[in-house]
């Protein structure tokens, strides 16, 4: 037999708490499965680590990571160090140590890194005005200056020069215009390329003269359009 013991506030207020909790635990678990519902598919902000106002009304968020769909409604990441916006509704984001990671068709992937960037969130587009960096899952890398990226269609022009290499070989530009996803890619002004077909993958790389002159034309490939 138990020796009998008083009970106590304490035994009271454990009583009265275990249901509170259990309530709390059910809501929270409750509004996990239904704030999807309430919150925008096409994009949205996940602020990581902190929110600090700067002003009236300027926000600057601190490890910020957005994420959206494209046409074909497949997910894109966008990070940054920082992101600031003049007011909580302003459409355009300054952003600061950016990486944004894309799918890409067949599977593959591609990654877009910048020092800092302007993020339109109306119209899904990062315009870079320092340098830029594009790397692919299938080989190919793109360096350039002053470049836009279209998040929804995957396509980054700049009317600034480009240098470039991958499975072919490498290349270089004044301006371009790139579709990552089918790629595609147009080049204009004083086009340099240096080819390594596949066929002939053990013999050396050979330079290839602009495409501007008609008497000596540049290999063609079914991934690439030159500017005639």
């Amino acid at each position: 037999m138990r020796p009998y013991r008083p009970i106590t506030a304490y035994d009271r207020y454990v009583r009265l708490m275990k249901p509170l909790l259990i309530f709390v635990a059910v809501l929270s678990a409750g509004l996990s499965f239904l704030w999807p519902l309430f919150v925008d598919e096409k994009s949205s902000f996940v602020f990581n680590r902190e929110t600090m106002p700067r002003g009236d009304q300027e926000v600057r968020v601190v490890g910020a990571t957005y994420r959206g769909t494209d046409e074909q409604n497949r997910l894109f990441f966008i990070s940054a160090r920082e992101a600031v916006q003049s007011s909580p509704d302003a459409p355009r984001v300054a952003l600061q140590e950016l990486r944004a990671q894309m799918t890409l068709e067949e599977g593959r992937t591609a990654e877009v890194v910048a020092e800092s960037g302007i993020y339109d969130t109306a119209s899904q587009s990062i315009e870079v005005p320092g340098l830029m960096h594009l790397e692919t899952s299938d080989g190919y890398r793109l360096d350039s200056f002053g470049a836009r990226l279209d998040l929804e269609k995957k396509i980054i022009s700049s009317d600034r020069p480009v240098e470039g290499t991958g499975p072919l070989g490498s290349l270089r530009a004044d301006s371009f215009t790139l579709d990552i996803d089918k790629r595609i890619m147009k080049l204009d002004g004083n086009m340099r390329m240096r080819t390594v077909p596949a066929a002939r993958s053990g013999q050396s790389a050979t330079d290839a003269p602009s495409s501007a002159d008609p008497s000596s034309p540049a290999p063609s490939s079914p991934n690439r359009k030159d500017n005639r």
